[in-house]
């Protein structure tokens, strides 16, 4: 029988090769949803251009997208560079992720990064796919806390109802973007108390610093000007992962 080790690289290289592959399929989700079809994608993936459906070889993450110059191969159609960033940057995050953290973390690690681009891509067009997707990153929150991290879970468990009862005094008081806040759940269950703060502390800029660059990578997107609730979730996620990496699984 391979050594453990062997067997957590073998699956952790296993997951970030996984990772672009899920993003693509997220932002085809995503993108499928804001034009009105919220449905999960099912069957054989088709050309938006043409309708035609595309082969194997056509959905390679990243190299196809390379290979093709940016064109669907079947019709020549231009493509937009959305699903190429999604998969560049969970690619670039997943091995971050694995190459920071130590080794019983490194598979939880990958799952919480494609778990986090499922909430952001998916909190705007289909908020309740996104509300699932943070439900699944509060029990794996919870799961690692109770194995792998040093403080009591009931301390991870009483940060994530304070996460739950700040996102339901969000909704009440119909704050701005409260569907981005259901993030605060798997940050509790993460990080605790002090990291979920720090989180809520780290997420401010980094929301604002979204809103005001996001258009100059997307300058001809149709969904400008960004809108609040994407900000946040996008700040939030990704203060949620610089405050996992850098103060609780090191």
């Amino acid at each position: 029988m391979p050594p453990l080790n062997d067997l957590l690289l073998v699956t952790t290289v296993i997951l970030v090769v996984l990772a672009p592959m899920n993003a693509s399929f997220l932002q085809c989700w995503a993108d499928r949803a804001r034009a009105g079809n919220t449905a999960v994608p099912q069957g054989r993936s088709q050309c938006d251009g043409c309708g035609r459906t595309l082969s194997t070889i056509d959905l390679v993450p990243i190299l196809s997208w390379l290979w093709n110059r940016g064109r669907a191969r079947c019709c020549g159609e231009k493509l937009h560079p959305t699903l190429l960033y999604s998969e560049l940057l969970i690619l670039v995050i997943a091995l971050w992720g694995a190459v920071v953290v130590p080794w019983p973390l490194k598979i939880p690690t990958v799952l919480l990064a494609s778990g986090l681009q499922a909430v952001v891509l998916l909190t705007g067009p289909h908020p309740k796919a996104a509300r699932g997707f943070t439900g699944a990153l509060t029990v794996l929150g919870l799961g690692i806390a109770a194995f792998f991290l040093d403080a009591p879970l009931a301390v991870h468990a009483g940060a994530t109802l304070l996460g739950l009862a700040l996102w339901v005094a969000a909704r009440l008081q119909r704050a701005v973007a409260p569907d981005a806040l259901f993030l605060l759940l798997p940050a509790g269950a993460l990080t605790g108390f002090w990291g979920l703060a720090l989180t809520g502390f780290i997420a401010i800029p980094l929301a604002f610093a979204f809103r005001a660059l996001k258009p100059l990578a997307y300058p001809a997107d149709q969904r400008r000007p960004v809108m609040p609730g994407e900000a946040v979730v996008m700040g939030l996620a990704a203060a949620l992962w610089l405050v996992w990496l850098y103060f609780i699984a090191v």
